[in-house]
């Protein structure tokens, strides 16, 4: 049980269940176009935050093992990191996410 992220490069993100609300993800900034339809999207221009993300690969895989990898960030700072680390190889960021 839980509720996930859905973003246009394919990852997909899981929110911690029971101790994450899906609201976390308006907290980086962006555009909450559709919020009947849990649909955001970024650039690099209304993103509001900034990771140390560097030392990964710029691509899906990079974006899951960082995922998979840095466990010593709390649950809203991690989904920030993936955001702002997806928007290094993704020029718009779009997501549809579960409330």
């Amino acid at each position: 049980m839980g509720r996930y992220a859905f973003f246009n490069t394919g990852f997909e993100y899981k929110f911690e269940f029971g101790s994450q609300h899906s609201s976390d993800i308006l907290k980086f900034g962006g555009v909450f176009a559709e919020p009947d339809n849990g649909y955001i999207w970024w650039n690099k221009d209304n993103f509001k935050g900034q990771f140390e993300v560097d030392k990964y690969e710029k691509s899906l895989d990079g974006t899951y093992k960082l995922y998979n990898d840095d466990k010593k960030l709390a649950d809203t700072e991690m989904l920030g990191a993936l955001i702002y680390h997806q928007l290094l190889y993704t020029p718009m960021l779009e997501c549809w996410f579960e409330w």
